[in-house]
């Protein structure tokens, strides 16, 4: 990405490729659906776009929470969630609208996209712990649990700092400064 926006390129001959009809400015998340068809960005401006990839054309612009870090996207893609000033955002994707703030300090987000379930690693500087918010989707709307501690994580400490994580298949993995 550039900061005039994102850029595509042809993997077989590395050329540009123009798929978005506007510039989308700074991006820092990205997700494409299966198909190829459609595409959702999160601006740090505090925009929520979806995209048609198949013509390039912006199908939907919603304002929400700016300067997220970690944005990802979880519960089968209808809620999005961020980091910012020691809390965690979670937003409905539908909408823009923040459904809710947890305190985390010093969280790394872990989602698969599917699972209704969004993880977080938390540290006061000593210790880390898992952490878990459950969130439902019904007719009548959605519900967000309060945050459900998972277990602590012994024997990491400063050196080893959690920088990043991922959760697929059921299992969670971590990334340190260690390695």
């Amino acid at each position: 990405a550039t900061v005039n926006g994102m850029v595509f390129l042809n993997p077989s001959t590395g050329r540009t490729v123009s798929k978005i009809k506007e510039s989308t400015g700074i991006v820092n998340m990205f997700y494409g659906t299966p198909s190829e068809k459609s595409a959702v960005l999160y601006s740090p401006t505090g925009f929520l776009t979806y995209y048609n990839m198949s013509n390039g054309m912006r199908k939907e612009r919603f304002i929400t929470e700016g300067q997220l870090e970690q944005v990802t996207l979880f519960n089968n893609n209808m809620f999005c969630a961020g980091v910012k000033n020691n809390q965690i955002y979670i937003i409905d994707a539908l909408s823009g609208d923040v459904s809710a703030r947890v305190s985390a300090r010093s969280s790394v987000l872990l989602s698969d996209g599917v699972s209704p379930t969004l993880y977080y690693v938390e540290t006061d500087g000593k210790n880390y712990t898992l952490k878990s918010i459950e969130t439902k989707i019904t007719e009548d709307g959605s519900s967000i649990a309060n945050p459900t501690t998972i277990q602590s994580l012994p024997g990491i400490n400063s050196a080893n700092m959690i920088t990043s994580g991922l959760y697929t298949d059921g299992q969670i993995v971590l990334g340190s400064r260690a390695g």
